[in-house]
């Protein structure tokens, strides 16, 4: 499984991938090089994107 994370522009801003992870699990993610705003994430398992949505951080 992997995590990605886009910026406004549609840059990759954060990838990360995870081998074992079970249901429940919770992953965290350094966002000490991100700017506050709006960013679009995916989760992607056996290359299907399983989720999506917008994140938003906020300094």
């Amino acid at each position: 499984m992997s995590i990605e994370i886009y910026d406004i522009m549609s840059k990759m801003v954060f990838e990360s991938t995870y081998n074992k992870v079970r249901s429940g699990k919770v992953i965290s993610i350094n966002s000490t090089d991100m700017k506050s705003g709006n960013y679009f994430y995916r989760i992607v398992y056996k290359n299907e994107v399983i989720s999506s949505n917008v994140l938003t951080i906020v300094k």
